[in-house]
């Protein structure tokens, strides 16, 4: 196997990224059921970071394969305020154009987010304050023992030090244990617990995520 390289993400490295994001958003699995349109789905988890904050993305490379990914940002605010006002508005107009809002599947992750929202899943404000920049990891599953996932949280942290960055966070599901194992043993720490709703398998499941949060400086 060849030596993992981490390096900043380079326009080249957009379809990879976005394959990857695809593949193992869910723990290592797709998001949801392929004959969903992906692309939107991508769009989401991806575009701030590519458009926006490219140079806070990170690729693990293996010759010339990219084998994971870091995306994040030192300011979680703006990643908010761009989501808000760009990336959602544009997500929606192309949603309609191409008729998702006559897939049940979209009103079910639609309602599943308004849950989210009414339970106080994404109140997290007061905890930006001290942990203002957040990452998201993601790694195939063949390179996850290479220490892959490991050298591109160090890279990001690093950066994140050298600029003055207080703190970070990242959000894990409660029932994925070795994200939560990996975070742990990265000495990151458990903040908050937050309710989560979600579609799996076509119905609405209550979850909860975890948000882990790590001082720096």
């Amino acid at each position: 196997m060849n030596e993992i390289v981490v390096r900043p993400y380079e326009a080249k490295d957009r379809d990879a990224v976005r394959r990857l994001t695809w593949d193992t958003a869910d723990q290592g699995r797709p998001l949801l059921p392929a004959a969903y349109d992906r692309e939107i789905i991508v769009d989401i988890l991806t575009r701030y970071y590519m458009e926006r904050a490219p140079h806070s993305l990170l690729v693990a490379e293996s010759g010339a394969e990219v084998v994971g990914y870091l995306s994040g940002c030192p300011d979680t605010r703006d990643y908010e305020y761009f989501m808000r006002f760009r990336v959602i508005p544009g997500v929606l107009m192309r949603g309609i154009w191409k008729g998702l809002l006559w897939q049940r599947t979209t009103w079910k992750i639609f309602w599943a987010a308004v849950g989210t929202w009414r339970c106080g899943g994404f109140k997290i404000k007061e905890l930006l304050k001290t942990y203002p920049a957040h990452l998201h990891v993601n790694v195939r599953e063949a390179f996850r023992g290479e220490k892959a996932g490991r050298r591109l949280v160090e890279e990001f942290l690093a950066r994140l030090n050298a600029v003055g960055v207080g703190g970070v966070h990242a959000m894990v599901r409660e029932d994925n244990a070795k994200g939560r194992a990996f975070f742990e043993q990265m000495g990151f720490e458990i903040k908050a617990r937050l309710p989560l709703r979600w579609v799996e398998g076509g119905k609405t499941v209550e979850r909860c995520r975890l948000m882990y949060g790590k001082r720096l400086g």
